[in-house]
């Protein structure tokens, strides 16, 4: 079913931006490409999830943090510690427990059409090969991890959403940005 309780509140559409993974190309002065090696994703992922009722999900994922906060078999788990601002804060996949990130996503699918997620990926080692020919081409050309972000956010947005009157934009922080 395509209709959503935004169409019956002025058409709202409540989309949530994040990235997995690092735009990162290059290391250091002389750019010593890093895709490949250890630590270094592979692929930089950028993906929106459009959500119906954002407030109801928020409180069913406060609800089931503040389950796992009470229970006994995470009393010993770092994440947990509220001074960390961790698991104890918000959830964050590269932060949880794998027995957390389960529990989050069987959450997400249990809310069936009320959730939609679309992503672009980009190839790191593809777009590498691309970088290191404009390089070489022109010696004066760098690399830019935030040209790579507005691109695919582009890529993002310029198909697979409903149009609305409105939208609701959140975008996660990237580093200091």
């Amino acid at each position: 079913n395509a209709t959503t309780s935004a169409d019956n509140n002025g058409d709202i559409l409540h989309l949530f931006v994040d990235e997995a993974g690092d735009p990162t190309l290059f290391e250091g002065r002389r750019g010593k490409p890093l895709v490949g090696s250890p630590g270094c994703s592979r692929y930089f992922i950028l993906g929106k999830l459009e959500v119906i009722d954002p407030a109801a999900l928020a409180h069913k994922l406060t609800t089931l943090r503040m389950e796992m906060l009470n229970d006994p078999y995470f009393a010993g788990v770092e994440s947990f510690r509220p001074e960390r601002k961790k698991t104890a804060h918000a959830f964050h996949a590269k932060d949880d427990l794998p027995e957390v990130r389960y529990r989050v996503f069987s959450l997400l699918r249990a809310e069936g059409t009320a959730l939609r997620f679309h992503a672009v990926v980009c190839d790191k080692s593809a777009l590498l090969e691309r970088e290191e020919a404009k390089r070489a081409a022109d010696q004066t050309y760098r690399y830019q991890p935030n040209a790579l972000y507005d691109s695919l956010v582009r890529s993002l947005f310029s198909k697979f959403h409903r149009l609305a009157d409105r939208y609701e934009l959140c975008v996660a922080r990237r580093g200091h940005k």
